[in-house]
C-alpha cells in the first residue's frame, strides 16, 4: 500500500488503476483536475445512456441501434481506461469523446434517425459546449462547425427549413 502511495505522488499509477481520485491526486493544477474530472462525467453519463439505448434497441428489435451502441460503449469503455491510466492522456480522450460526439450527430442524422431529432439537438449542445470547456477556442470552433454541418444540411438542403421534421 506504501508503494501505490508513493507512485501516486511521483504521478506514475498502476495500470489496473479504476480511480478517478488517485488519478487527480497526480495532477496540481485545479483547472486540469476540473477538466479531467468533466471528462470522466461525460464518459461515465455516456455508458449509462448507452445501456439505456441498447436496452431501447434491443426491445424494438433495432439491431444498427444497438450495433452502434456496442460500439461506442467499447469505445467509451477505452477511453475511460484510457484516462484513469495517466493524466497526459485526458486531452486525448477529451478529442476522442467529442469526435465520438460528432460521428452520433452525423450518423443520426444520415443513417438511423434521417432527420433532426431531440437527441441529436441534445448531443450537439452538449458537443459545443464540452469542446468550448476543453479545448482551445479554434478547435471548439471547428468540431462545434463539424457538429453543426449536418444539421444545417437536413434542414435547409433536406426538404427546405421545416422546423416540423424536428422530432
Amino acid at each position: 500500500k506504501r508503494y501505490i502511495y508513493a507512485s501516486i505522488m511521483k504521478g506514475m499509477l498502476p495500470i489496473f488503476n479504476w480511480s478517478l481520485a488517485k488519478l487527480l491526486l497526480t495532477e496540481p493544477d485545479n483547472l486540469k483536475r476540473a477538466r479531467i474530472s468533466i471528462i470522466f462525467a461525460i464518459i461515465l453519463f455516456s455508458l449509462v445512456k448507452l445501456l439505456v439505448a441498447m436496452h431501447v434497441g434491443l426491445d424494438n428489435g433495432q439491431n444498427l441501434q444497438v450495433l452502434r451502441g456496442a460500439i461506442f460503449f467499447i469505445v467509451f469503455i477505452l477511453s475511460l481506461k484510457i484516462l484513469l491510466i495517466d493524466k497526459r492522456y485526458a486531452g486525448k480522450v477529451g478529442v476522442t469523446v467529442i469526435w465520438m460526439a460528432i460521428s452520433l450527430i452525423w450518423s443520426n442524422a444520415f443513417v438511423t434517425a434521417q432527420t433532426i431529432n431531440i437527441v441529436t439537438i441534445q448531443v450537439l449542445v452538449t458537443l459545443i459546449l464540452s469542446s468550448f470547456y476543453l479545448l482551445h477556442w479554434r478547435w471548439a470552433m471547428i468540431y462545434s462547425l463539424l457538429g453543426l454541418l449536418p444539421v444545417i444540411i437536413l434542414l435547409v438542403a433536406g426538404d427546405g427549413v421545416l422546423l416540423s421534421r424536428i422530432t
